[in-house]
């Protein structure tokens, strides 16, 4: 018990330790509102609300839907009305716990006026809203009867136990309020902000272009307000292609793109995508008229290592399994790295933005991505 309140309060600090100033900047964040595989979609638009799931269940309590603070913790509360000694540790199992100590990170700073994303990329669309309101505890939620109405069709389709409705209930009680929402396409967020929303995480935070010439707040501002116009006017501008590639280029995307540039740089190899899951870090392969491999690259949308390293290890992994030294690539979109304005170093080339902008530029001609970000 001492060792998990110890990890408790360790995971406090380091998770919302930042919320004690008093300012308050515009935050973005996203939430899928998905408890237990129910999808809540239709909830929180009728209702315009955000859902946080994790119900921190207050140690000896009995479920009281007049009175939810009886029942649940209030997650938002300050550092020093915090008490985790009070969680019942039956109803809240470690990874339960470790989730309630990250949703108290959101609780806590998410205020009026921040910025939510409810993405839904298998049906193509995001849900973008703003707060209205600070987190809170509802009491006798209108929408209960409807969402269990959710849960029992989601359970008989997949032969699951909800006959439990505190707990079901529970999961859609801490909560924010949101002004209207506004539809969007998914393929029309920018593909840094739509990075993080394909992500396995329930909620995260929403981050600024990662050149920080872009703030995702403004962006999501714009969608709110309907404003956004992407600008995909032709160019062979140096700067506004590397923009493009940040905006709009996907990391599956940019394996091909790569893979596609390299072809048209070495027009006596035969250049292969294929990367995947299991790739064991290779995204593409060249080949000559040999059919030996002569080439590899290794494609990041965002890393934040050493890229010649990583190359290294790569070409120490191929050539341990084809007897020859193959030359490598690491092509990187984002990269902070000191040595990420160096194009060749240790038998390693690196495709910086930089490097691919211009290779684009080079090639627009003949290359269709080049041709769907307006480079002409």
């Amino acid at each position: 018990m001492e060792k998990w309140l110890k990890t408790f309060k360790h995971m406090e600090e380091t998770e919302v330790g930042m919320c004690s100033n008093n300012d308050h900047d515009r935050l973005a964040f996203y939430i899928k509102c998905r408890p237990n595989g129910v999808d809540l979609r239709s909830l929180v638009l009728q209702h315009h609300k955000v859902f946080i799931g994790y119900a921190p269940w207050r140690k000896g309590s009995v479920w009281d839907p007049h009175n939810v603070k009886a029942s649940l913790l209030d997650i938002s509360v300050e550092n020093n009305d915090w008490n985790p000694e009070k969680l019942d540790e039956d109803k809240c199992c470690k990874v339960h716990q470790k989730q309630i100590s990250e949703n108290r990170g959101y609780a806590r700073k998410i205020r009026r006026g921040d910025m939510v994303v409810l993405p839904r990329p298998g049906e193509g669309v995001c849900y973008i809203g703003r707060i209205s309101d600070k987190f809170e505890l509802v009491n006798d939620p209108p929408w209960a009867e409807e969402y269990l109405r959710l849960c029992k069709k989601h359970c008989k389709k997949h032969r699951l136990d909800c006959s439990n409705e505190a707990d079901l209930i529970a999961e859609v009680v801490q909560s924010w309020p949101v002004e209207d929402w506004r539809p969007i396409a998914f393929p029309l967020i920018p593909r840094w902000i739509s990075y993080s929303l394909l992500s396995r995480s329930t909620i995260g935070w929403l981050h600024d272009r990662p050149d920080k010439k872009r703030s995702v707040v403004d962006v999501l501002d714009q969608i709110y307000k309907e404003t956004f116009k992407p600008n995909l006017e032709p160019t062979i501008d140096q700067m506004e292609v590397e923009a493009r590639l940040l905006d709009w280029i996907t990391p599956s995307i940019f394996e091909h793109l790569i893979c596609q540039l390299l072809q048209l740089e070495n027009p006596k190899e035969h250049w292969w995508h294929i990367g995947g899951a299991g790739d064991g870090g290779v995204d593409g392969i060249a080949v000559n008229n040999e059919c030996r491999v002569v080439a590899a690259v290794q494609c990041k949308w965002k890393f934040d290592s050493d890229p010649y390293k990583l190359g290294k290890n790569l070409q120490l992994q191929l050539q341990k399994q084809w007897g020859n030294t193959v030359n490598v690539y690491v092509a990187i979109l984002y990269n902070e790295h000191k040595d990420n304005k160096i194009q060749s170093f240790n038998g390693v080339t690196l495709l910086n933005r930089e490097r691919i902008a211009e290779l684009l530029v080079k090639h627009k001609s003949v290359c269709s991505i080049a041709k769907t970000l307006g480079i002409a």
